[in-house]
């Protein structure tokens, strides 16, 4: 081979590798800053998910924290009255409408007081026997420092539902009074909340424990955070991203922590 080929050729190889090394280069930072932006994008639109699910939490908290500083309500729950005639008019008179206004405007699916006192023989009231003393929800009420808190959700039976619950002492008015309201919301009401953005990604809200509220996954929903593979890191702080590889698909998770009220706290 002549030596006027060898340098064309040589050359041509060193412009084909410029050339290559450019495109390589334009394409990497072509698809960083389109990375940045997703990322960018994703991150406002979790932050928006999460104080909009926050938000929701917040108002039916405001609504059973309305229920513990009304005095007058939890005298009549305490009153030991001497007829059943007398527990029902004071029942309609204060409570019924009530229970009422909260589950047509509120999304309330149930609205449950829990009692000792046999006067009150209603639909929604519940009377405190050995089983809910000794249940785990009752003591995790009793017990709470702040004496409420959310649970995960949970299937009701009759009718059949998806419901999650804020439960809250009523003990205002006496400290050691054993009342506890729970109020029942359907998930629908925080499926809502995430349909729009679940479209294009998976999200999945979990309660302080680690129990699942929501995962807009079709196929493989979990009950628990900790079946997660990447659980570990997730635990690491309380916001982030984290890169994660599952066969040949690379995935981003990006998380969040509430934090806003005790309530809500993890």
């Amino acid at each position: 081979m002549k030596i006027r080929t060898k340098l064309i050729l040589a050359n041509l190889l060193i412009v084909l590798f410029l050339l290559g090394s450019l495109t390589y280069v334009l394409i990497k930072k072509s698809s960083d800053i389109v990375l940045d932006n997703v990322m960018e994008n994703a991150q406002l639109s979790l932050s928006q998910v999460s104080a909009n699910l926050d938000n929701k939490l917040h108002s039916y908290e405001n609504i059973a924290n309305t229920m513990y500083l009304n005095t007058s309500l939890q005298i009549m729950l305490q009153t030991q009255y001497k007829d059943m005639e007398a527990a029902y008019v004071d029942y309609f008179a204060s409570f019924q409408p009530y229970d009422l206004a909260m589950r047509t405007t509120q999304n309330i699916a149930h609205m449950k007081i829990y009692t000792d006192n046999p006067s009150f023989v209603f639909a929604n009231f519940s009377l405190i026997d050995n089983d809910i003393l000794n249940s785990n929800w009752y003591k995790k009420a009793m017990e709470s420092q702040f004496g409420n808190y959310w649970t995960a959700s949970y299937d009701s039976t009759f009718p059949t539902e998806r419901l999650f619950s804020f439960r809250q002492r009523l003990n205002n008015f006496n400290v050691n009074s054993p009342l506890v309201v729970s109020l029942e919301i359907d998930i629908s009401v925080l499926d809502s909340l995430v349909t729009e953005e679940s479209k294009r990604k998976r999200i999945i809200f979990a309660h302080a424990d680690g129990a699942v509220f929501i995962d807009s996954s079709k196929n493989q929903k979990i009950a628990n955070i900790v079946e997660l593979p990447f659980y570990d890191e997730l635990q690491a702080s309380a916001t982030g991203n984290i890169a994660y590889k599952e066969g040949k698909q690379s995935y981003r998770i990006l998380f969040q922590t509430l934090s806003s009220r005790n309530a809500v706290k993890g």
